[in-house]
């Protein structure tokens, strides 16, 4: 019965910096939690971000700690693309522009918090390059494990090429 201050720990924090929270408060830092007949009321709310874990969460209060974490299995709501932490990748430097060297372009799809996005199927990255004269193979496999695809660029013009792509209608950005 009554109020504990807890600190909990165990989650990381998303590949873009989010740290977990419980009830709004980061973990590592104590959080008010109010008990009736064992149980928390409200139950506390507690926000992960690393999609890619599956963390044992430990609660503290002053010397006491639990003695076993309690392992929590995440589930995930789809995840919306997010095109300023998805990315769009070139290799730098000079391809001759004969209509048969050609260039890698790798897409990787990111949610909000950086976590990358596997399955994502390859009918919805679509690339674009500006230029004349080019052969651009759309990407044929879904996004991996990392949230990646990969498609080619051959030109037989040598200019400048801007290349972009889109997510599910999503402008990638990075």
């Amino acid at each position: 019965e009554g109020s504990k201050d807890l600190t909990f720990s165990g989650a990381t924090a998303s590949p873009l910096g989010n740290n977990p929270t419980v009830n709004g408060v980061d973990f590592g830092n104590a959080t008010t939690v109010t008990f009736t007949a064992g149980v928390a009321v409200p139950n506390p709310s507690m926000i992960l971000y690393d999609a890619g874990e599956t963390p044992t969460i430990a609660a503290t209060e002053g010397s006491i700690t639990t003695s076993v974490g309690l392992a929590i299995a995440t589930i995930y709501p789809a995840a919306e693309v997010s095109g300023s932490a998805s990315t769009i990748t070139v290799p730098l430097g000079n391809v001759v522009a004969n209509g048969t060297n050609t260039v890698t372009i790798t897409v990787t799809a990111k949610d909000a918090y950086g976590n990358p996005i596997p399955g994502i199927p390859a009918g919805v990255v679509v690339l674009s390059s500006t230029g004349t004269v080019n052969t651009l193979i759309q990407p044929t496999n879904d996004t991996n494990a990392n949230g990646s695809t990969t498609g080619t660029l051959a030109s037989q013009v040598a200019e400048v090429k801007t290349i972009s792509a889109t997510i599910s209608g999503t402008t990638v950005a990075g």
